[in-house]
This record gives structure tokens, sequence and C-alpha cells, in this order.
């Protein structure tokens, strides 16, 4: 598969800039270094260890079953389902998940394989979600974590980061911010190339608190 175009995106916010940087910066430790300068949307949004896993295509068919699409412009979800899959899914029911992981337990046949297809169904039931794939959709919005910051605009000065996501922009990740900064007004613009025009959404915690 040829690597997908990245999309730009900018998150604008109007207030409490210094808080905001801290609780989104990646916490990641390398070799004894202090955290990068870097937005992460672990940091906002940990995911549970468990759901790390290795790339299994048995796997697959079930969390395309189980991803669900966040709601998107018609370029940007085009764009994102024509890089996942060749027949656009919706999210199944639960009676055809369970029915497919019947069909595909009893295909395995080699131990490992076996190994890796219970920890993601364990993982499912514990978790609802079979790996990183399925759980990043829903509670990020995009399939990796941020991928490029500007870091000219990841000061304390800013009123905004410019930063790239693989295919979607990660809106359940950043209304998962607005939660923990119900008082700030937070807006997302995004676009895969320099000429097109950006997509704006508002972004708001579940509550409206008055907006």
């Amino acid at each position: 598969m040829a690597m997908p175009p990245l999309l730009t995106n900018q998150l604008s916010f109007f207030t409490n800039t210094k808080n905001i940087l801290k609780l989104i910066q990646s916490r990641a430790r390398t070799d004894g270094e202090p955290p990068p300068r870097q937005f992460s949307l672990e940091s906002i949004r940990p995911m549970p260890e468990a759901l790390q896993m290795p790339r299994f295509e048995a796997i697959m068919p079930l969390v395309a079953l189980n991803i669900d699409i966040p709601m998107l412009s018609e370029k940007v979800r085009r764009i994102a389902l024509d890089q996942w899959f060749a027949d656009p899914p919706d999210k199944a029911d639960e009676s055809i998940i369970q029915d497919q992981i019947e069909k595909t337990a009893i295909r395995l046949k080699d131990k490992a394989s076996r190994e890796q297809f219970a920890q993601a169904v364990a993982n499912y039931e514990r978790y609802e979600f079979f790996n990183q794939y399925d759980w990043r959709m829903a509670r990020w919005g995009t399939l990796a974590d941020i991928q490029t910051v500007d870091a000219s605009t990841f000061v304390p000065s800013t009123r905004y980061i410019t930063f790239t996501t693989m295919w979607t922009p990660p809106m359940p990740g950043l209304r998962a911010l607005a939660e923990a900064f119900p008082s700030v007004r937070f807006e997302l613009k995004y676009r895969y190339e320099e000429n097109d025009p950006w997509t704006t959404e508002e972004i708001f915690p579940t509550r409206p608190w008055g907006y």
C-alpha cells in the first residue's frame, strides 16, 4: 500500500494556552531524556496497553466490522475509506461480530495464531475493541498518533497548533481535550493540500456548558 497523504490540522484555542500545551505534550521518554515538545493524543486519552498488538491479518476483518468511522467531510471520508477497505463498512451489530469470531476461530490452526486471536478476542470482551486500530478510531478518530507538529506553533504565546495526522482528523480525541477545558472554545480546521479549502469544526465538551 502506498503511503497515505497526511492531513494538515490547525487547532485553535483562545485561552489557557499554558495548561493546554502541558496536557497535550507527549509523555514519552527516550534513553532518559526529557519528553519531547510534541503533541500526543496518548496524553489526552491513553490507550489500554493490551490493545497494542502486532498487525495480525486474521483479526483485521473483525476490526473492520468494529470500526466506527467518525463524521467527516465527504472528501476526507472517501480518501480514508479507500485506504482502509475495498468495500467501506458500517459498524456491525454484535451478533454479526460474534458470528465472525466463531468462524475465524475455526479456521486458525497454528498455536501462535490461535494465541494472538485469543488475545484480540479477550480485548474485545474487556474493552469492546480488538486492537489499537478500532480503539484509536473510536477514541481518537485516527488510526495513529499525531505524525508531525509545527514546533513554531507549540509555544506558550500560541493561539493555535499546526500538526498532521494520517488520513483523518482526531475529532474524538479533541473532544476529550474539550472535556478537560470546558470553558475554552476550540476550533479545528483541516485539509490535505495547501490549495484545498479548510474544513472547519467547532469542538465542544459533551455538555454545551452554555456555549
